[in-house]
């Protein structure tokens, strides 16, 4: 038996072959998303506690010595109250990217493929997010899946975030 298994498959299957893997009883890292939706995340989290299986999620930038040392910086209270965040994630995605059936469908757009990570380190260094309000646009391509968002964040702490992505807009990152 392995020590452990991760799991990098299209997003869309991530539960199917999590819970796979929590029925063999070995631990396991899905890739983020978890999921491509809340239920198959609660289902895939629920099965791994109830047959005592390791899981975590591939959210490796928190290991990042720079944001290591941005979370001792918040920590600390050396930028005092966090009032406001701003992040966005923009890229010019070209078409031929889009020639694999998954990454046209819903659950593999940018929000969980990338904005996904920024999300999580603003919680990471923030706290928990209490309330999210979004849009998403599938305008450019009109693909299943979003190519933009946008979404306002309330932190438990009171702080606001903004955050956007677009797969859709040339950018220095492209």
């Amino acid at each position: 038996m392995p020590d452990g298994i991760i799991i990098a498959t299209p997003n869309q299957l991530h539960v199917q072959n999590g819970l796979e893997v929590v029925a063999a009883g070995v631990p396991v890292i899905v890739e983020k998303p978890i999921a491509d939706d809340v239920a198959g995340a609660t289902a895939l989290v629920e099965a791994a506690e109830k047959a005592g299986v390791p899981l975590l999620v591939g959210h490796h930038r928190r290991y990042n010595p720079l944001i290591r040392k941005a979370k001792e910086i918040v920590d600390s209270g050396r930028l005092g109250t966090i009032l406001a965040l701003a992040g966005q994630f923009w890229l010019m995605k070209p078409d031929d990217y889009f020639d694999i059936g998954w990454r046209r469908e819903a659950g593999a757009g940018p929000v969980f493929l990338n904005l996904i990570h920024d999300i999580d380190l603003f919680r990471y260094l923030c706290g928990e997010i209490v309330s999210v309000q979004a849009h998403e646009s599938n305008a450019v391509r009109g693909n299943a899946v979003e190519e933009t968002a946008v979404i306002l964040l309330r932190f438990a702490s009171g702080a606001l975030g903004t955050v956007n992505v677009l797969y859709s807009v040339v950018a220095p990152w492209s």
